[in-house]
């Protein structure tokens, strides 16, 4: 993984706006899934709510979690199975809803024992296993789905700062690293590799798929990498 490139033949096909949601307020949108019928999920981290619109860009749902347990600050999620999984930042804790909003269970809690969390901001979910990323703590944690710890990954040797966003590739984690860097795992949390460029200032969402690993970078923009090199 070493080659930056052009985007490619993407086609912009909609911008949103406030507009389009006009019957919910949505402030500050932090993520983005999408559902195997291509409903779209928007996460509004400032006014901490879920938005669902169909392929054609109608709104029909929101969610913000229960009656006495709202969401609070929302900062990532990752749709896997029919569940979504989002990481509340403020309340230490990882929510996993059905898709109709529907809470199922939560774990975490504020901490720096194993499976606490302090700030989480990455979610990555895969058939087998929940990883979450730490930031508070500055490490990785791995969960099984039903939010059980398993492992952290340690630190020393990665240099993660500020862990963000996460994805996979054929068996290894990538990890988004505020300090401008994206880190490598394997799925049992031993370091790889760093992988640094010139383009990585403050990368925070990641995701990968169709032979790119895909960045965004609050400071340059929307980066594209290939893993064919």
């Amino acid at each position: 993984l070493n080659g930056f490139r052009n985007a490619g033949p993407y086609i912009h096909f909609k911008s949103f706006s406030p507009s389009d949601f006009i019957e919910y307020a949505v402030r500050r949108p932090v993520d983005t899934a999408i559902d195997e019928a291509s409903n779209v999920y928007f996460l509004f981290g400032e006014s901490a709510n879920v938005v669902v619109s169909n392929a054609g860009a109608t709104v029909f749902r929101q969610f913000r979690g229960g009656l006495f347990d709202r969401l609070k600050t929302p900062s990532s999620m990752a749709l896997s199975g029919g569940q979504l999984f989002v990481t509340d930042f403020a309340a230490d804790r990882v929510r996993v809803f059905d898709l109709t909003g529907s809470e199922l269970l939560s774990f975490g809690g504020n901490g720096g024992k194993d499976g606490e969390l302090r700030g989480p901001s990455g979610v990555l979910v895969t058939d087998q296993a929940v990883y979450v990323s730490d930031s508070g703590n500055r490490r990785i944690q791995k969960y099984d789905r039903a939010g059980k710890f398993l492992l952290k990954f340690q630190t020393d040797e990665s240099g993660i700062f500020t862990p963000a966003g996460l994805a996979w590739h054929e068996g290894r984690i990538y990890a988004a690293d505020r300090a401008g860097r994206i880190v490598l795992f394997d799925e049992d949390g031993n370091f790889l590799e760093h992988m640094e460029s010139p383009h990585l200032k403050s990368p925070r969402g990641i995701s990968a798929g169709a032979g790119r690993l895909i960045v965004a970078d609050e400071t340059t923009g929307v980066l594209f990498y290939d893993f064919a090199e």
